[in-house]
């Protein structure tokens, strides 16, 4: 019998990467919790086994038995951390349905429609699973494969990195600490397009990031539109193009060889992802919701500080 076993292992080993399945139950997790916000915006809560939910918890099943597979054929220990912190992760579906049960359904201009306690504890633990399986993906060698399937990894984790601090960033319907949350949003793109340099091999890794987050991040982009018609008090809106544009220009700037300090690199592509996002999108919003200079040179300035920290931190890191 255990000779059967361990055929049929081998077997199933050389046709199928689970790492692989891993990293695609990842994307289907992001694209879900992304599709997810869209559909709390746009539609409401009208049931648990709504159509983003599908994506989510499905992307999570592959995750979860990928990880187990991983832990018991490798026997490393990340995997097995991996495997029990994505457990956590169905235990938000009961703990959801109670806090529903007893605070009701959120509106959409409640803060809670992102960061109640249940869907804090997904976020969380999809993030530090998916950063988790980026470890692991360092110990590859097929460059091409790992080129690939590591943005698809981190622009994942992005995404979903942009959907929990999305309170936080100065255009959302929250904005909570204004124009000073630039640094958060800049302080994480950055982070992570460093991050994906070290983890990738050099041919353009932030930028290949950038465009698989890009492409997460469309799901949700007339979201903004809807929310604007529904609740009390809009916010300023403006083309999606407008933070495409920002989110390439900092992975360019990263990407580049002209920089050789990494804090400075930061420090510049977040001035200069910041000024097309904060001061050349002000010619497309609404004038009713214009800002100040000094709210605009706020962002741009916070961007930069942002950036740099991220730069920094993975400068001390390497």
């Amino acid at each position: 019998m255990d000779s059967v076993l361990k055929h049929l292992t081998a077997k199933v080993n050389k046709h199928i990467d689970f790492l692989h399945i891993a990293i695609i139950g990842a994307l289907l997790t992001s694209f879900g919790a992304s599709f997810d916000a869209w559909w709390h915006v746009s539609i409401g809560r009208d049931s648990f086994f709504v159509l983003p939910h599908l994506f989510i918890h499905g992307g999570v099943l592959l995750m979860i038995v990928s990880s187990f597979w991983m832990w018991k054929r490798q026997r490393h220990v990340v995997w097995k951390k991996i495997f029990f912190v994505l457990l956590l992760i169905p235990l938000t579906l009961p703990f959801d349905e109670i806090w529903h049960y007893f605070r009701g359904k959120e509106s959409v201009d409640s803060i809670l429609i992102v960061w109640s306690p249940p869907h804090a504890m997904l976020f969380f633990s999809a993030i530090t699973a998916l950063f988790l399986i980026s470890r692991m993906l360092h110990r590859r060698e097929n460059m091409v494969a790992k080129e690939i399937f590591g943005a698809i990894l981190l622009a994942s984790l992005l995404n979903l990195t942009f959907i929990i601090t999305a309170p936080l960033f100065p255009f959302s319907p929250f904005a909570v600490i204004g124009f000073y949350g630039a640094a958060v949003t800049a302080f994480i793109t950055s982070w992570v397009f460093f991050y994906s340099q070290r983890l990738l091999p050099h041919v353009a890794p932030a930028f290949l990031v950038a465009v698989f987050s890009i492409i997460l991040q469309s799901t949700i982009a007339d979201a903004g539109v809807v929310f604007g018609s529904r609740a009390t008090g809009s916010f300023p809106y403006f083309p999606s193009w407008v933070l495409i544009l920002s989110e390439i220009a900092l992975a360019i700037v990263i990407d580049s060889r002209f920089i050789k300090n990494d804090t400075a690199k930061g420090f510049i592509g977040g001035i200069i992802s910041g000024l097309i996002i904060y001061v050349a999108s002000l010619q497309f919003i609404d004038p009713t919701f214009h800002y100040s200079a000094l709210s605009a040179t706020t962002g741009v300035l916070f961007g930069g500080l942002g950036g740099a920290l991220g730069g920094l931190l993975q400068t001390k890191k390497t």
